[in-house]
């Protein structure tokens, strides 16, 4: 059975809502894939492990698609979420919503994403803030970090649960 706590992924669809600028096609462009590092901690049955992907193990998060997180795991012993994705491929991808963050009327070269894992094993939510300098019409973007949590009940009627964090770099 898969559960998903919704006070996790509820407040920041709502933030996401209250922005309402549209990302265009063209901003979507900027962005990009490039070495993610996902730490935090997994829990078997309440049993906690530590878990680190490193940024240098060929873990990897892909923007490239508005409104789209799809984050490849590489299998290392430290990168113990690799095991909770569907059929072992080392993928996660979250969908949602992706918005401009703008202040004081002025938009910035930033972005607020917040979606749910739809590959169909695990039910989830990823939530963070892309950053670029502006350059000309449109931003380079260098950076997205934020939060990754998940759970479900694995085969053997195990309750699994992730929560941590990701930081990825783009070249």
């Amino acid at each position: 059975m898969l559960t998903l706590d919704l006070r996790l992924a509820v407040p920041a669809l709502a933030g996401a809502l209250i922005l309402g600028f549209a990302l265009d096609a063209t901003s979507a462009a900027a962005q990009l894939a490039g070495p993610v590092k996902i730490t935090g901690k997994r829990y078997v049955n309440g049993e906690e492990t530590k878990v680190k992907c490193g940024n240098n193990d060929g873990n990897v998060l892909d923007a490239f698609t508005q409104g789209t997180r799809t984050f490849t795991l590489a299998d290392t012993e430290d990168c113990r979420i690799f095991t909770d994705t569907p059929g072992d491929s080392g993928v996660l991808t979250f969908t949602g919503l992706e918005d401009m963050i703008a202040k004081k009327t002025i938009v910035k070269a930033r972005y607020i994403f917040s979606g749910v894992e739809t590959g169909g094993l695990v039910v989830g939510a990823a939530e963070g803030i892309m950053r670029g300098k502006p350059e000309a019409a449109r931003a380079t973007f260098q950076k997205d970090k934020g939060t990754l949590t998940y759970s479900y009940e694995d085969e053997f009627g195990q309750n699994i649960v992730f929560v941590g964090k990701y930081n990825a770099k783009f070249p």
